[in-house]
């Protein structure tokens, strides 16, 4: 439940766009915002490939984290 949430806490880029766009500055900008721009906007694509790259990494580290954390709680609670 909790990685769930962390993840869905990262996927937030509806809510912000809509409202702030990002602003005011990028002090508000979320990480699939920043994608957004890099690639569509600033026409950088391979830089929005990168950070897209690494945000999956980023949630794939934290995912398997808690993957290997709750597997140890349960084998400790049944031995």
């Amino acid at each position: 439940m909790v990685v769930l949430q962390i993840v869905a806490s990262l996927k937030v880029f509806d809510q912000m766009f809509i409202m702030t766009g990002g602003g005011p500055g990028t002090s508000t900008m979320s990480v699939l915002q920043y994608v957004y721009n890099t690639g569509f906007t600033d026409y950088r694509v391979g830089a929005a490939a990168a950070a897209s790259t690494i945000f999956f990494l980023l949630v794939f580290a934290v995912s398997a984290l808690w993957i290997v954390l709750t597997r140890r709680q349960t084998t400790r609670g049944n031995a």
